[in-house]
């Protein structure tokens, strides 16, 4: 079942949102920058982003039959090559595992990225992101 109802999408524009501690990025993800002078972008850029989203996120069943809403936040590393990795839940929705798994699931199949920049050279980095779960006439 696709998307009954509206799905939107927001990537932060900031690193270290969501609690991140310099425990992970130097012990879990040594390689990867916490700060780039360009952000990494999804082909397309962020137009193109939300419209992958929206194609290709379902809503689970269980959260449409219980009226569930909410917000899945998410943070990622896209390596130097634009390959996604790391794909871990920050915060989901509470009531709806369910959704998480759909977000990771996704995340999973993109496209490679144009990685980020810093000092003119590809890099590998964090990416932070969110995605809202909510139904037409709840």
């Amino acid at each position: 079942m696709k998307l009954l109802g509206l799905f939107s999408i927001f990537s932060l524009l900031s690193f270290g949102l969501f609690g991140q501690t310099e425990t992970d990025s130097v012990e879990h993800f040594p390689q990867a920058q916490k700060y780039v002078e360009q952000l990494a972008e999804f082909p397309g850029g962020q137009t193109a982003l939300t419209k992958y989203l929206a194609e290709n996120i379902v809503y689970p069943e269980n959260a449409i039959k219980n009226n569930i809403e909410g917000t899945v936040y998410i943070r990622f590393i896209i390596s130097n090559k634009g390959i996604i990795s790391n794909i871990r839940i920050v915060q989901g929705i509470p009531e709806c595992y369910q959704c998480s798994e759909e977000v990771i699931k996704v995340y999973k199949k993109m496209p490679r990225w144009k990685p980020a920049l810093l000092n003119g050279k590809k890099v590998t980095s964090y990416y932070n992101s969110k995605v809202n779960f909510k139904l037409e006439n709840p």
